[in-house]
């Protein structure tokens, strides 16, 4: 699966890999997951260093449009991307309907960086 998703309800954290060519189907079923687990309060740490992306510009409008949508019920949790070299242009434009909700989020280069500034995000309670 070219995009994985662990849940840590004991430390209130979701981990999410991509390996390989991650689809806006992809993307939808981990949205999906942390939804079904009650885990968009907790702190996320996404890493993209090994995955490319296949969303085309509807595939990202049709992103966007369900974000906005999407329920308010519960809060959202901080958010930290890792990214590796040269794929910050592909990620920005990924990540701009994510970064238009309402929560800290960061871009990062290294796994390390970004897990020492989501480790000081205060975990929300949802």
């Amino acid at each position: 699966m070219p995009l994985t998703c662990q849940i840590y309800h004991l430390d209130r954290m979701v981990i999410g890999v991509s390996e390989g060519v991650v689809t806006l189907q992809d993307i939808g079923a981990f949205i999906d997951k942390v939804v079904k687990e009650g885990a968009q309060p907790y702190r996320k740490i996404f890493d993209a260093r090994h995955g490319t992306s296949s969303l085309s510009p509807a595939d990202l409008k049709a992103l966007s449009t369900r974000l906005k949508t999407r329920p308010k019920a519960r809060p959202l949790g901080p958010f930290a991307v890792v990214a590796g070299p040269g794929r910050r242009d592909e990620l920005v434009e990924i990540l701009k309907p994510f970064a238009a909700l309402k929560r800290p989020m960061r871009l990062f280069k290294d796994m390390a960086n970004a897990r020492r500034w989501i480790d000081h995000q205060k975990v929300v309670i949802g």
